[in-house]
């Protein structure tokens, strides 16, 4: 029996840093709902194809929350099959996938993406609130 989930997908959005717990978070945009997706099937070049399909470039970056539920553990870039594969394993217990998209004419507010021992970039801020900035 196949797994099927939600994919929610957040678009022409920007991510923007949570004022006090340094977490990056994503407002405005568009929410795509798309369901009854097979996690089994699901691949990277799903997300391709998702980008023709709902007018975003192939080339934006997607990223997808690393605890499959919210942006304090930050986010992850999914690149690969098997990154597809471990982003599904997280987001399985929930039955949705959220994936926020990073047009490419939109600076990234956090810092740069570092790699982690399960792959992919990871997204993060320092645990400074911005209120602090000027101590």
């Amino acid at each position: 029996m196949s797994n099927r989930v939600l994919i929610h997908l957040h678009h022409h959005g920007e991510f923007t840093p949570n004022s006090c717990n340094g977490n990056v978070g994503y407002v405005g945009g568009v929410v795509e709902v798309i369901d009854n997706v097979d996690t089994d099937t699901l691949t990277f070049f799903d997300f391709e194809d998702y980008a023709l399909k709902y007018d975003f470039s192939k080339d934006d970056f997607l990223y997808f929350l690393t605890d499959g539920r919210s942006f304090k553990g930050g986010v992850r870039l999914p690149y690969d099959d098997e990154s597809v594969r471990n982003l599904v394993s997280l987001s399985l217990r929930y039955k949705k996938i959220d994936i926020y998209v990073h047009h490419q004419k939109r600076p990234l507010i956090t810092d740069m993406p570092k790699h982690d021992d399960l792959g992919g970039g990871s997204v993060s801020n320092s645990d400074k609130c911005l209120e602090d900035e000027d101590d």
